[in-house]
C-alpha cells in the first residue's frame, strides 16, 4: 500500500543542511522527499541553497532512491516556472507537489507580538508561506491536468488553524499559513474533476523549531508526551500522495500528538 511508483514529486524547502540528522522536526521537507523516494517516487529536491540541494539529492541516491535537484526561490514566480521546467526535463512532469517551504522566509522563527513588527517586516512570512504556494501550484497544475492525475499537499501549522498556545506569538506566520490552507480548500473544488486532490497537513510543534525552554514547557501539554518528528509528517504526506487517498480532497489533517483536538 501507499506505493508511489511512476510518480514524480517535487518538495519545496527540502534541502539537507546542518542539523538535518536530528530526531526532531528538523528538515521536514527532506524527510518527506526521502519517504516518497522509498515508496518508489522520483523526487525533485528544491531549496534556496544549491549546496543543500546537492547534499539532499546525494543522500537519497545513496539510499537507492531516484532524485534530482532544482534550486529556486518559491517567492520568485519566474524562477519557479523555470525550476519546474528543469524538473520535468530531469525526471518528467511533476504530478506530486509538496508545498513545504515557508516559515519566515530567510529569517528564523520569531516570536514577537504583532505590534513589535514594522510594516516592512510583514511581507516576508506572507511571501514565503502564501505566495510561494501559489507560485508552485500555478507551475505544477497544467501538467497534472494534462495527465489526469495529481496531488497538491500543503504543509501548514496548527498556529494557522486555531488560536495560539500560551507563549506562542507568531501572528504573521499564522495568518499566511491560514490563507494558504484556505486556498487549498478552494483549489480542491476547481481541479478535483481532473483527478487532482489538494490537501493540508497541519503540524503541531516540531522538535527544533522553537527555543528549547519553550519546547520543554509545551511538551507537558501534548498527550503523546513528545514533540513532532519529521517522520510523522512524512508518513502523512506519503498517504496523501498515494492512490489510496484519492477520495480525500480539500481536507486538513492535524498531525500534532493530540495537542489540539478540534
Amino acid at each position: 500500500m501507499f506505493r508511489l511508483d511512476g510518480r514524480v514529486g517535487l518538495v519545496t524547502g527540502a534541502g539537507l543542511g546542518a542539523g538535518a540528522g536530528r530526531a526532531g522536526g528538523a528538515r521536514i521537507g527532506f524527510g518527506i522527499a526521502s519517504a516518497m523516494a522509498a515508496q518508489g517516487a522520483a523526487v525533485v529536491i528544491n531549496d534556496l541553497d544549491p549546496v543543500r540541494v546537492e547534499a539532499a539529492v546525494a543522500e537519497i541516491r545513496a539510499a537507492g532512491g531516484k532524485a534530482a535537484g532544482v534550486a529556486f526561490d518559491v517567492t520568485d514566480e519566474a524562477a519557479v516556472a523555470a525550476g519546474f521546467a528543469q524538473a520535468a526535463q530531469a525526471l518528467g512532469p511533476v504530478n506530486i507537489l509538496v508545498n513545504n517551504a515557508g516559515l519566515h522566509g530567510a529569517s528564523p522563527m520569531s516570536m514577537r507580538p504583532f505590534l513589535d513588527y514594522a510594516p516592512g517586516e510583514w511581507r516576508a512570512p506572507v511571501d514565503a508561506n502564501l505566495y510561494g504556494a501559489l507560485n508552485c501550484a500555478r507551475a505544477a497544475l497544467p501538467a497534472m491536468i494534462a495527465g489526469g492525475w495529481g496531488r497538491v499537499i500543503y504543509i501548514s501549522s496548527d498556529a494557522g488553524r486555531m488560536g495560539p498556545s500560551r507563549g506562542l506569538t507568531v501572528s504573521l506566520y499564522a495568518a499566511a499559513k491560514a490563507g494558504a490552507a484556505h486556498f487549498m480548500r478552494h483549489l480542491s473544488r476547481e481541479v478535483g474533476q481532473q483527478g487532482i486532490t489538494c490537501n493540508v497537513i497541519s503540524t503541531g510543534l516540531m522538535g527544533g523549531s522553537a527555543p528549547t525552554e519553550f519546547e520543554e514547557a509545551q511538551i507537558r501539554a501534548i498527550p503523546s508526551t513528545r514533540l513532532g518528528r519529521r517522520d510523522d509528517i512524512a508518513a502523512a504526506a506519503v498517504f496523501f500522495a498515494s492512490d489510496e487517498a484519492e477520495w480525500i480532497n480539500g481536507q486538513t489533517l492535524p498531525v500534532n500528538g493530540g495537542s489540539a483536538t478540534s
